[in-house]
């Protein structure tokens, strides 16, 4: 029986490959009690007996599943009603590659066992899932089930054979994506997962004598899709890299994308990271095409490449400021991940530098060149549509399990500049500053500052901010935390005149906005609380994730002679960096390279 205490954990095809190893590695950590799934009591006995005498702190049980039988499915979900009450993690990982019998029959079965059995096996033990406080569906698909791989004459997989197994992990690609829609409402997890060539009985092919990577090794990458420590790449196609370059890594797929509306093309000429193997997984698992970009195992053999005009850097913010003062020195141009910095003080270094050198810097604030941003302004100063904007209500939360992580993850370690405040509540602060003042950078306002931090070991896992602009009364309020998972409508705007309502899976990637009418807008009287309808919806489908799209302004201006961008200028990363300073100072929050760099004053010039 299974300690109440544990994290109750379901994998499917769990008598071998990677579903044993992922039950292996989970058993070490002692917190899980795994569900070995298997469609064959006898492998799966056998199994469930390898992995007790090994005398892991975890627990395990055996539980008869076969995910294209339906019997066996709705078995299987009241074994663990009746046992445990709940399911905390569902691992779909069951799948066959080339099934026996004719076309038709491989077809049918592929998709069955790859496709249809997840989505039933799901949807039976969604009632379960929504039991738990911290669910997650976790869909173990495939690269070569990409459209786009197969489409690309340069990629590996464009001739590779197999239509049954490869059109059966697209289909589980675009289940994956409804469910990540419908279940994030429910406050249900859903990630898709790569693992790469890996050693299992999926095929004669995948041994190691013929390059595949030990389930060991996929499944290190896979126990922090788990462990929720990638959420933040969500809804991303997550590959067997581990974290190692995650935002470079989405960043890298989208301005390679394929697209009818490219303002730039983007060439990626060298990839910098701390070794040549982390560089040659890096660009194997996120750059298939030719020509294969220089692998550096120092971001300073990058800077020196003469092929190489602008840098994208997407390390923790401590290390902003090193890297962009090596890059600035080599002459080169610089597109430099949020928060820019860790404090203000280090933000203008940065940017004096750059501009003593003439070289192009851009803050990667993605979400402010997200066309909603642009159409929503409108809709807020031009159009007025709620009359006059009064307050702001905003909200960025994720679950990062920050009990799991050890003291050097990024989330938790200071000097790494952890906290939900430059990791997440920067794009709280930007969506007040965006839609209290029609203005940005120099011409903005400076709007006086109430904040409040919760700190756990010295890392704010929540933060709470008040704007307040005392020449027209607006106020923002703007909170963050790594510690719950925030609702799909994350912010409000209110006016004399209605209200807009901001959704999206997260802050930071908008997807549609609504506008509310007061039934006695016109009329110079405003009863609150009473609404004619929505009278503007709109709603925004990125190609990607849409990070190309500040990979594009950075192309374009660089192209026109520009030195910083109109949509985020230096005044307006300095702006943001001083005002995350003076909260940090209210809250308490500090991080070794601060010094007696924070400001004193609560209204911030």
């Amino acid at each position: 029986m299974a300690s109440i205490a544990k994290t109750i954990v379901l994998i499917t095809g769990a008598n071998s490959g990677i579903g044993f190893e992922l039950a292996a590695q989970l058993l070490q950590k002692g917190t899980y009690h795994v569900l070995v799934g298997s469609r064959s009591t006898q492998k799966g006995t056998a199994a469930l007996k390898d992995l007790q005498s090994r005398d892991y702190p975890g627990t395990a049980e055996l539980l008869p599943l076969d995910v294209t039988d339906d019997s066996t499915i709705s078995e299987a979900a009241s074994t663990v009603e009746k046992t445990h009450g709940k399911l905390d993690i569902l691992v779909n990982n069951a799948a066959v590659a080339l099934p026996p019998g004719t076309d038709r029959e491989q077809l049918r079965l592929a998709f069955d066992t790859n496709a249809t059995g997840p989505w039933v096996l799901t949807k039976t033990l969604l009632p379960l899932l929504q039991k738990s406080s911290g669910a997650r569906i976790i869909n173990i698909s495939s690269g070569i089930g990409s459209i786009g791989r197969k489409l690309d004459t340069t990629s590996p997989f464009h001739k590779m054979s197999g239509v049954q197994y490869r059109a059966s992990k697209t289909a589980l690609n675009m289940i994956s994506a409804c469910q990540y829609v419908e279940y994030g409402d429910l406050g249900i997890k859903v990630s898709l997962y790569d693992p790469g060539f890996t050693v299992s009985n999926l095929s004669e092919n995948n041994r190691a004598e013929k390059g595949a990577r030990s389930a060991e090794k996929t499944v290190e990458s896979l126990m922090e899709v788990v462990e929720g420590k990638r959420d933040a790449e969500a809804p991303a196609f997550l590959h067997n890299t581990g974290r190692a370059g995650a935002i470079s890594a989405a960043f890298i797929k989208d301005i390679t994308l394929q697209r009818d509306d490219a303002r730039a093309t983007h060439i990626i000429s060298a990839v910098g990271t701390s070794s040549l193997e982390k560089g040659k997984a890096f660009v194997r698992d996120n750059i298939p095409s030719v020509p294969t970009p220089h692998i550096y195992a120092s971001y300073n053999e990058v800077y020196q490449d003469a092929s190489v005009e602008a840098v994208y850097i997407g390390t923790p913010h401590s290390l902003h400021k090193k890297n962009c003062l090596d890059a600035i020195a080599a002459g080169k141009h610089i597109l430099c991940e949020k928060a820019f910095t860790i404090n203000a003080r280090e933000a203008e270094e940065v940017l004096a530098a750059a501009s003593a050198k003439g070289v192009y810097v851009l803050e990667a604030m993605w979400t402010r060149f997200h066309p909603l941003v642009q159409d929503l302004r409108k809709a807020l100063f031009t159009d007025k549509l709620i009359g006059d904007v009064r307050r702001t209500f905003c909200d960025f939360g994720q679950d990062h399990k920050l009990g799991s992580l050890g003291p050097e993850s990024r989330l938790k370690n200071l000097n790494l500049g952890a906290g939900s405040l430059l990791t997440i509540g920067i794009y709280s602060l930007t969506w007040g500053l965006l839609t209290l003042d029609e203005h940005i950078g120099a011409k903005a306002s400076r709007p006086e500052i109430l904040a409040d931090q919760n700190l756990v070991d010295g890392v704010d896992v929540a933060t709470a901010i008040i704007l307040r602009y005392p020449a027209n009364g607006r106020q923002g309020i703007l909170t963050s935390t790594s510690e719950f998972k925030n609702g799909y409508d994350f912010c409000r705007i209110e006016g004399t005149e209605g209200y807009v309502l901001l959704r999206g899976p997260y802050a930071s990637s908008p997807s549609e906005f609504s506008v509310w009418r007061n039934q006695s807008a016109g009329s110079g009287a405003h009863t609150r609380g009473q609404q004619s309808g929505s009278v503007l919806e709109k709603k925004y489908v990125n190609f990607g994730l849409g990070l190309y799209r500040e990979a594009d302004a950075v192309a374009l201006d660089i192209a026109a002679g520009r030195r910083e961008n109109d949509i985020m200028p230096h005044e307006e990363t300095m702006r943001v960096m001083r005002m995350m300073d003076e909260i940090r100072r209210q809250g308490g929050a500090t991080f070794p390279q601060d010094g007696d760099a924070q400001t004193v004053n609560s209204s911030v010039d």
